[in-house]
């Protein structure tokens, strides 16, 4: 079973931005390159960065569906790192506020082209804690893309890193899931106290831990 899951509403790190868009076809032809964006998180730092493809396909999922109503199709031919399976996270930031974040733990997608089309839509439309992104906003908004690798059990949080692993909490039909490397976790305890209530779990309920790692691209 597939599960969806949504970031903690300020628990979620920066990340970056392009306003690259498709053509009209809503078809991505052969390989994303890396293009070169603007960093506008402050007008004085200013700077040329390069934004990840995984982020240039997110952003033009969530234009072109913004414009047509329809996802965006995804590349074609399909490069050989967009053609594999990984549960994903797609966050969308706006003036350094969480505007949207939804993922999967586990691949649900034919491949990880359309894992990320899907979830970035998911983020800017589908988030029930905020109203549908719309496109007068698309400048200001951010993308981080965040691929997991598979769980990994774990018995207990000894020698956990909260910078390196996420932690993802299950039992009796509760889930509870933080990602890695957040500002605002300051210890192992913490980030299960936080999944703990992310999840709704009551304090005897029984669990199991899982730690996963992500591969972060902005």
């Amino acid at each position: 079973m597939h599960r969806t899951f949504r970031c903690n509403r300020r628990l979620h790190p920066q990340s970056a931005h392009s306003s690259k868009r498709t053509g009209s076809n809503g078809q991505i032809t052969g390989q994303i390159p890396q293009t070169p964006a603007r960093d506008n998180t402050s007008p004085k730092l200013s700077k040329e960065i390069l934004v990840h493809p995984f982020v240039i396909l997110a952003i033009r999922s969530v234009e072109h569906f913004i414009e047509t109503g329809k996802p965006l199709s995804y590349p074609n031919p399909l490069p050989k790192d967009l053609n594999q399976n990984a549960g994903t996270f797609v966050s969308i930031k706006k003036k350094g506020e969480l505007r949207g974040c939804i993922g999967t733990m586990v691949p649900k997608y034919k491949n990880l082209a359309e894992e990320i089309i899907q979830n970035a839509v998911r983020a800017a439309n589908q988030d029930p804690r905020f109203d549908p992104v719309e496109k007068r906003e698309l400048p200001e908004l951010k993308f981080t893309i965040d691929i997991l690798t598979p769980l990994e059990k774990i018995e207990n949080l000894k020698g956990h890193d909260i910078k390196n692993f996420g932690l993802l909490l299950r039992g009796k039909g509760k889930q509870g899931l933080l990602l890695p490397n957040l500002d605002i976790i300051k210890s192992a305890d913490h980030q299960l106290k936080v999944c703990l209530k992310k999840g709704g779990f009551k304090e005897n309920d029984p669990y199991e831990l899982f730690r996963f790692e992500v591969k972060r691209f902005k």
